[in-house]
């Protein structure tokens, strides 16, 4: 019975020790696994990084280029506008002097001295700017 007792309790020890040794691999191949795992989150969150900044450097330089754009075609804009100002202004002075003429003569039966008319067309869209 003493025999059966102590080989019973080798073979106890001896499955207490493969279960030790196997809880150790066990543990080795789930820290192996969590490294592994780590290194892989690490390297998936740089490239996510990398690729937003990619993607905000072409955004901006894409941003760049229309901005340029824009204030090209706004100072071309601003260039035609002034001139189609200018050509209405001075289209004005003319529809004024013509506008004139035609009222005073109407309104007095003679036509104005056209020198005067003028000076008095000309102060008045000075004093309007």
């Amino acid at each position: 019975m003493e025999a059966v007792l102590e080989d019973r309790a080798k073979r106890i020890a001896s499955n207490l020790e493969d279960a030790k040794d196997a809880k150790a691999r066990a543990d080795s191949r789930i820290k192996a696994a969590a490294d592994a795992t780590a290194t892989a989150r690490s390297g998936a969150q740089a490239a996510i990084n990398a690729a937003l900044e990619e993607a905000k450097q072409s955004a901006a330089a894409r941003s760049a280029a229309l901005n340029e754009r824009l204030d090209a075609q706004l100072k071309e804009a601003e260039g035609r506008i002034a001139a189609a100002r200018h050509a209405a202004l001075a289209a004005l002075a003319g529809v004024a002097t013509d506008t004139a003429i035609a009222l005073i003569t109407r309104l007095t039966g003679a036509a104005p001295d056209p020198a005067r008319l003028n000076s008095a067309i000309d102060a008045a869209m000075a004093s309007r700017g």
